[in-house]
């Protein structure tokens, strides 16, 4: 019987572990997603400034774009992939299916390793005055997308990879 061992390259597991221990520390510290609502959630988009900086993160006061989608009624790869991004972070498209969804997306500032950077997007989602997802993401083909809580290993890496 053969079994094939891959190694992990010890910079990947130490980033994983960053990131769970991260995420573990919000939600211990209440910090998760599904707590964090915005006071007065009937006021989006711009109660969503007030949401992100709870996150930790500065955005531009007037959304970039403040549209609206219908969310399908089945998944396919790419909808299934930005949904298990959502639930990483707490939420889930799932309930929303067939459902007319605004979608605001804010310019931030903040984002490590992207500061000033023109293309980086919070785009939260918001339905019935709730916000039931959101991500942050940059523009440009060299990019990235990311939960909205912020992990700095996370955020290292993408760095690193810019450079």
């Amino acid at each position: 019987m053969f079994f094939l061992i891959r190694a992990v390259p010890l910079r990947r597991v130490l980033f994983a572990a960053v990131c769970l221990a991260a995420l573990a520390g919000a939600a211990v510290l209440g910090v998760s997603s599904r707590r964090a609502r915005p006071a007065g959630a009937g006021a989006f988009p711009e109660a969503g400034v007030a949401f992100l900086r709870g996150f930790g993160w500065r955005a531009e006061p007037v959304p970039e774009e403040n549209g609206a989608f219908t969310v399908p009624e089945r998944f396919g790869a790419v909808y299934g992939a930005y949904n298990a991004l959502l639930r990483e972070q707490g939420y889930d498209l799932r309930p929303y299916a067939g459902k007319t969804v605004r979608r605001c997306a804010y310019r931030v500032f903040d984002y490590p390793g992207w500061e000033g950077e023109p293309s980086v997007r919070a785009h939260l989602l918001v339905y019935d005055g709730r916000v039931i997802g959101g991500d942050l993401c940059s523009l440009r083909p060299d990019g990235f997308m990311a939960g909205l809580l912020f992990c700095a290993a996370s955020a290292a890496a993408r760095t690193a990879a810019r450079a």
